[in-house]
């Protein structure tokens, strides 16, 4: 598409990604051991749930408005 998505981004989008694929394909073991792109580990599934939340929104943000 030629835009150009921040680092942190898609870091973020990658991790959400691989949680995405561990669920669906029902490895809930590495699931459970996913860090957040920092590689510190999710406190609770709320935590894990408002990382994917901030992660899918912010990729969806920076392809809609992207900066220059």
């Amino acid at each position: 598409m030629g835009i150009r998505i921040p680092d942190e981004a898609w870091k973020g989008w990658e991790r959400l990604r691989k949680m995405r694929n561990t669920l669906a394909h029902g490895d809930l073991q590495q699931y459970r051991q996913l860090t957040d792109p920092n590689g510190q580990h999710f406190a609770s599934e709320r935590h894990r749930a408002e990382f994917a939340y901030r992660a899918a929104v912010r990729f969806i943000y920076d392809i809609r408005y992207p900066s220059r």
